[in-house]
């Protein structure tokens, strides 16, 4: 499998939401095919998921996010998870990485579960806008990503990191929810 460096990409800590849309943005540039980039958001109702193997939690310690985005890819025929947060490696693989990153702990933390909404990367690509407000009052100025906001230029349907994030909201950007 080809080797990806974390610091060949764009990456502001905190906004996973934004350094997936780059990573994705750059994987097609390499000549990725985007029937196998899928974007991934761990959410739930109560916006406090639990995920081991973090790298800002100490080891050994679960990490609870109001939400975090991944990237699937598919890559000589095998599923692939790229996270910029995990200690797991770069990309790892898809069943090593939810076996670790959600322990069987989970299940007696029902409230820390987290639901997935899967989105297929090009979609995200055409739609996802981040107008930041999120971050604003959590994070100094200078911490925002350098680049300017992520937000589709055109005709496109915008949907915003909220709208995402609702797991009840059908978006029509073919995206699917699973675990409720």
């Amino acid at each position: 499998m080809k080797i990806f460096d974390p610091e060949a990409y764009p990456y502001t800590p905190r906004f996973c939401e934004e350094n997936i849309w780059k990573l994705a943005q750059a994987l097609l540039s390499q000549g990725f095919d985007p029937e196998t980039l899928q974007v991934v958001f761990l959410s739930n109702r109560k916006r406090q998921v639990a995920l081991a193997w973090q790298k800002i939690a100490p080891p050994g310690r679960l990490l609870v996010w109001d939400y975090h985005v991944i990237l699937l890819a598919s890559m000589e025929n095998e599923l692939y998870v790229f996270d910029f947060e995990t200690r797991l490696g770069f990309p790892c693989q898809a069943d090593w990485y939810f076996r670790k990153t959600l322990p069987e702990a989970l299940v007696l933390l029902k409230h820390l579960r987290p639901s997935v909404r899967i989105i297929p990367a090009s979609s995200y690509l055409k739609r996802f806008c981040s107008d930041r407000s999120h971050m604003l009052g959590e994070v100094e100025p200078e911490d925002f990503p350098a680049w300017p906001p992520i937000c589709p230029v055109g005709e496109s349907q915008r949907i915003l990191l909220a709208e995402y994030q609702d797991l009840d909201r059908e978006l029509g950007d073919g995206s699917i929810v699973i675990c409720r």
